[in-house]
């Protein structure tokens, strides 16, 4: 039978229900309640009927009061226990729990993490329970990213460090998760390719004056592409770069900020605004929106791969990418003397064994501002 909820009008806030709970409605006679309540996200409720009970309005009141609690302690208890883990416990669902729980929200690298998981996880894992993935589970994920991809570029297969960046960054974490809170016994092996070993650079302090006055050179009337090469020659990740916004920089205190959803460690992360970059930005500056936006869609840019090409050709350095550039500023800040922890800050590192407190804070702005010092220094900008 369906319940009329408008005869329900007399709550704590009405003079005649002031001893009711929070939640508790009554009808005009006080004979029937309805008791409303939210556990974990989920609402709940239940109509109290009352009206065979030869009771005066105060007991009631009182016994409509304990009927709600019970019944909200009887449905926390059966939403906490439905919601809780067990060896019966689906992968999927014990995901999402992670990602809800231990994830920054609206990051660019929670959303990574949600990608990983749609396109390389959940078509071997998504319907298992956690409590039965065993080592050959892992290992069909491994070589499934081995020989192919989702994207274009590796349809033929992904690379070591993508499918390291999955098993070691995205699915681990999620098993280690759940061992800890009982949705299995043991974390099974998880093998993965080696290590790939960084891109070094010799001679970075050379390169580094090879890149900055290449890019002076080649962008001398493009400030569009002059501004974003030295956001990259000082450090930035392409990711940092390209979500830039004009809101973000302080034209005033010669800062700018990487905001968290678009950092890698999800956490707001300011730097000293070098003087070439702010010149550079002068001459297209705008008040909104992103910076660095595609003159095709007006979204945000794609690599600018045309311009890489140029700029190889031109430095005559040809393993640049946007990524390289991060470590030829690092080798030539690390050529020159600069100390670990202020060259981690001025990159924007948080989880690196070399980065103390002070720099672990606010301080890349500190690290990036003796960064920015230095490169002045290296590739001898006249004041």
């Amino acid at each position: 039978m369906a319940v009329d909820y408008s005869e329900f009008c007399y709550t704590n806030a009405n003079k005649e229900g002031k001893n009711l709970i929070s939640g508790l409605k009554a009808n005009k006679e006080f004979t029937k309640f309805l008791y409303i309540a939210r556990i974990e996200g989920k609402q709940v409720r239940k109509v109290i009927n009352l009206s065979k009970l030869q009771l005066n309005k105060r007991d009631l009141i009182k016994r409509a009061n304990e009927e709600a609690e019970r019944f909200y302690r009887k449905k926390e208890e059966e939403i906490t226990n439905a919601s809780s883990f067990s060896m019966d416990t689906k992968f999927e669902y014990l995901a999402n729990e992670y990602l809800k729980n231990k994830c920054p929200a609206n990051t660019k690298w929670t959303f990574e993490k949600e990608k990983m998981l749609e396109h390389y996880i959940y078509p071997h894992l998504k319907g298992v329970k956690a409590s039965l993935i065993k080592e050959r589970d892992i290992d069909k994920i491994r070589v499934s990213m081995e020989t192919s991809g989702v994207w274009k570029q590796n349809k033929n297969g992904c690379s070591p460090r993508t499918i390291r960046k999955v098993l070691l960054q995205v699915l681990k974490p999620i098993l280690e998760y759940g061992y800890r809170n009982g949705a299995l016994r043991r974390i099974p092996e998880i093998d993965v390719p080696k290590k790939p070993k960084k891109k070094t650079v010799k001679n970075g302090a050379e390169k580094l004056t090879i890149l900055y006055k290449s890019i002076h050179t080649l962008y001398k009337n493009d400030p569009f592409y002059r501004a974003l090469f030295l956001f990259a020659l000082f450090g930035r990740r392409w990711n940092e770069i390209r979500t830039l916004q004009w809101s973000d920089i302080d034209f005033e205190k010669r800062e700018y900020t990487i905001r968290a959803e678009n950092s890698k460690i999800g956490e707001d992360k300011t730097f000293v605004l070098p003087n070439d970059i702010a010149e550079a930005l002068s001459h297209f500056i705008d008040k909104t929106g992103l910076i660095f936006r595609s003159p095709k869609t007006g979204r945000e840019l794609s690599t600018p791969k045309k311009q890489m090409e140029k700029l190889r050709e031109s430095s005559g350095i040809q393993e640049l990418t946007l990524h390289y550039f991060r470590h030829i500023m690092a080798t030539a800040l690390g050529e020159s003397g600069m100390v670990n922890t202020v060259l981690s800050a001025s990159l924007g590192h948080n989880n690196s064994a070399t980065v103390d407190n002070y720099y672990r804070t606010a301080n890349h702005l500190r690290g990036s501002e003796e960064a920015t010092q230095a490169i002045e220094h290296i590739v001898e900008i006249e004041k």
